[in-house]
């Protein structure tokens, strides 16, 4: 077993970010990002949620999200945009050691007949984009999905504890 693999598992039981920096700044790109709960269910009568962004890093973060809606056919996954859902705010500036809570809400237009899956595209831009509006991607400035998190939606009739 190599020594970087023993000493990620070793920062893995003991998650602390003291360890980390010694050890090797590669390890800091795999998790300094983190999103907390790693998925999130929605339904009628609890049409929000909240998500926490955690920069675990020592650089300040600029993230963008964005709503995907998900399907998957014939095994092949497909993502397109989509409005069902809101995200407030759909981009935040992550401070080393900060942290950032973001509103997920159901868009309640139009009927919900069957369970609906999205994913919550979260990526990381580079601190010199011009990043005064949240959807313009300036020309040449490379972009980092840093996490999909699954959303679903559950139809009428289905509860968050009835799943």
């Amino acid at each position: 077993m190599s020594h970087s693999i023993r000493a990620l598992r070793l920062f893995k039981r003991t998650s602390g970010t003291f360890l980390v920096m010694l050890l090797s700044t590669s390890f800091l790109s795999a998790d300094e990002l983190t999103v907390q709960p790693s998925s999130v269910v929605l339904a009628a009568k609890q049409p929000t949620a909240t998500v926490k962004l955690v920069n675990s890093g020592i650089e300040s973060k600029i993230v963008r999200i964005k709503v995907m809606s998900y399907s998957n056919e014939n095994g092949r996954e497909q993502l397109s945009p989509s409005t069902r859902l809101i995200v407030h705010p759909a981009q935040v500036t992550l401070k080393p050691g900060t942290s950032q809570a973001v509103r997920v809400g159901l868009r309640l237009s139009g009927p919900l007949w069957d369970k609906e899956t999205y994913r919550l595209v979260l990526t990381e831009v580079p601190q010199s984009a011009n990043v005064g509006v949240a959807d313009a991607r300036p020309q040449n400035v490379q972009v980092r999905s840093v996490a999909f998190l699954p959303v679903s939606v559950l139809p009428p009739g289905q509860s968050l504890s009835g799943r």
